[in-house]
């Protein structure tokens, strides 16, 4: 056919059978303001559109490499994403429900109001450096301590935990009252760890702040109460061997083992009573008494002269006053005397705590010398020294006076002499010692 122009108001391709065909040896063109296609059209190769494409309805695509859309993308199932999605912008879910992935990878910096409740599953360990707006509301039930507690065999305890070497057997522990303390009993099941009164078959368990105290496994929690024993011990049920101590401190109760403690020049340390760390010297039963408490002393300078003979006179001035700090404490009494006797005289002295004699000799006779704790005789010499000491057991927290008394059958008794010159005076002092008992 010639090439040759011709217009064509419709063409319609009519067969029998089989699909008609408009075959073009090169490309076929179709110049128009639309194209309509009423029906279906399949394309077998590649469809090249250099403007816009308007689809009207849906349009349904399968294995789909690239698309760019302006508007909505809806599919009808699943986005399969071999690499990842590139935003340029944000991606809004509106009620999307659930966006779940292997994994979230970003900052997160945006990431707000997440309810807690949302949120499952194990943390990751992270340093938490930046995390804000975490409350923690404590509760009296929250523990302070934790000590994992293992065996060594069945010879020794072992504890990992604040403040103790973890290769350690049976080593002290020093807890503070008031706080919560857990050991977790990881020791293997056939440890039970009891905290007891002392150890032995004569130690009882100590069962005041302790929960689930003597268990073979778990946690046994403690919490030492204010005025809890300043001693006590751990102690395997079923090994008597697996046993330390625990020392308790701080608050009200006593505390044993403290070790050195420094104090300020300026401070000032208060006691009641003060122990030596092997504890109060005795000898055949009878206890001689700790550190000393307080110190009180009378000094007598002046002369006193005493002229009633053959009887036991109290001595003006010579007296002091001391109150216990504890009734079991012991009073060391200390006098120091310097007197004379006017002619060649017996002359003997006693000790009296309030109006009872104390120290005594025990000798019977019928000579009220008998009753003296030390003495001396005229000799014609000025200013005679006598010293004795006793320690003494007044069981009370009261006020306490301590006298000497003097006796002697001839002449005139003087304290202090200051007779003429060339001959001796001196003073007198009564010193009271309060040893803790």
């Amino acid at each position: 056919m010639a090439e040759k122009g011709f217009g064509v108001k419709e063409v319609n391709l009519i067969g029998a059978s089989g699909t008609p065909t408009i075959t073009s040896p090169n490309n076929l063109n179709l110049n128009a303001n639309n194209v309509a296609i009423s029906t279906n059209a399949t394309i077998g190769g590649t469809l090249a559109v250099s403007g816009t494409v308007s689809v009207g309805g849906t349009l349904t695509y399968e294995d789909v490499t690239n698309i760019d859309s302006v508007g909505v993308i809806t599919a009808r199932s699943g986005v399969d994403v071999d690499d990842f999605i590139s935003v340029g912008s944000n991606i809004h879910l509106g009620n999307a429900g659930v966006v779940t992935a292997t994994t979230f990878s970003g900052s997160a910096a945006s990431l707000t109001s997440v309810p807690a409740a949302n949120i499952t599953g194990t943390l990751p360990a992270i340093s938490g450096a930046n995390l804000t707006g975490i409350t923690i509301t404590p509760t009296n039930s929250d523990i302070q301590v934790v000590y994992t507690v293992t065996a060594n065999g069945s010879s020794a305890y072992r504890f990992a935990g604040n403040g103790v070497v973890s290769t350690a057997d049976d080593p002290d522990l020093y807890l503070m009252r008031g706080q919560k303390y857990r050991f977790i009993n990881n020791s293997g099941g056939s440890h039970p760890f009891q905290i007891r009164t002392s150890a032995g078959a004569d130690g009882a368990a100590y069962s005041t702040g302790v929960t689930n105290n003597g268990a073979s496994s778990g946690n046994i929690d403690f919490v030492p109460t204010y005025d809890s024993p300043a001693q006590l011990v751990y102690q395997c049920t079923s090994h008597s061997g697996m046993v330390g101590n625990i020392y308790l401190r701080s608050a009200g109760g006593n505390e044993t083992n403290v070790g050195v403690t420094t104090f300020a020049s300026t401070a000032t340390l208060s006691v009641n009573r003060i122990i030596p760390v092997g504890g109060v010297a005795s000898s055949g039963g009878t206890t001689y008494g700790g550190g000393i408490i307080q110190v009180v002393q009378t000094v007598k300078t002046n002369e006193v002269d005493i002229s009633t003979s053959s009887q036991f006179n109290d001595i003006s001035g010579v007296t002091a006053t001391i109150t216990p700090k504890s009734n079991t404490s012991k009073i060391l009494v200390t006098v120091c005397l310097t007197h004379n006797v006017s002619s060649n005289s017996n002359l003997i002295f006693r000790l009296l705590r309030g109006s009872t004699p104390v120290g005594n000799s025990t000798v019977t006779a019928d000579s009220p010398l008998a009753l003296g704790i030390s003495g001396g005789k005229y000799d014609g010499l000025r200013g005679n020294p006598t010293t004795f000491q006793f320690l003494d057991s007044p069981a009370t927290t009261s006020a306490t006076v301590y006298k000497v008394q003097e006796y002697h059958n001839a002449g005139t008794f003087t304290l202090n002499y200051t007779g003429s010159s060339n001959q001796f005076s001196g003073s007198t002092t009564i010193t009271l010692m309060e040893v803790s008992g």
